[in-house]
């Protein structure tokens, strides 16, 4: 459970502030206006569902930290593609490439921490780790968003409107970090998880582990508990 929560933190911070950069390169610095830009990013929509819808598959096969891996190392290439802007584009090269690189890696590991993140958990526990699991996505998405535009923003010009190589700079530091992100989701892919306490089931009416009849002493119960049993 701590390992998965602490996965989806850094995986969160890279896939919103990945997806920020991304998104305003083309509205900004390529000047196309709203319908363009979110037709190009309809490629990555569609990869980051597709890489959701596929991660199912194998889960059973390789389980949560192999997609993980796989996925957070596929999402970061993608993310380093993007980081190499240029002030001219090419569109093709510069948004549309690494588009689907980039939303199936993500895709394809972004669900399946929530599983290991939710399994293994009491009953009455069962709401508190789901809201774990919320809370690292919204807090590491947002200091994600709060890390890389600050990232941009020393590369932007300090006085009057930014230039648009200014701009590329920056959104390109942006991709970079949100690059390195991911890396370190990966690494935290490869930790062991952590020690499941075994609480043994208890029999309803049972006062000790399983194996124990009635008194909880784990001892066998003597002639005279069995004479009356059969009385």
């Amino acid at each position: 459970m701590g390992t998965a929560n602490a996965t989806i933190f850094p995986l969160a911070s890279g896939r919103f502030a990945g997806f920020s950069c991304a998104s305003r390169y083309p509205r900004r610095v390529l000047a196309h206006g709203p319908a363009a830009t979110g037709l190009a990013f309809l490629p990555c929509c569609v990869g980051f569902t597709a890489g959701a819808r596929r991660a199912g598959r194998p889960y059973g096969r390789t389980g949560a930290r192999t997609l993980v891996l796989v996925g957070a190392v596929v999402g970061a290439l993608g993310l380093l593609w993007f980081s190499r802007l240029g002030v001219d584009g090419p569109f093709l090269g510069a948004v549309l490439g690494p588009s689907p690189l980039t939303s199936l890696g993500i895709g394809a590991c972004f669900v399946p921490p929530a599983s290991p993140a939710t399994t293994g958990v009491d009953v009455e526990e069962a709401g508190m780790a789901s809201g774990v699991l919320n809370s690292a996505q919204r807090v590491g998405g947002s200091l994600g968003l709060t890390v890389t535009a600050s990232a941009a923003t020393r590369h932007t010009h300090p006085t009057g409107t930014p230039r648009l190589s200014d701009l590329t700079a920056g959104y390109g530091a942006g991709l970079f970090l949100a690059a390195r992100l991911l890396a370190a989701a990966a690494l935290l892919a490869c930790l062991p998880p952590g020690r499941d306490r075994d609480h043994p089931p208890v029999a309803p009416g049972d006062g000790g582990p399983p194996g124990r009849e009635g008194d909880g002493s784990g001892a066998s119960p003597g002639p005279l508990a069995r004479g009356r049993g059969r009385a």
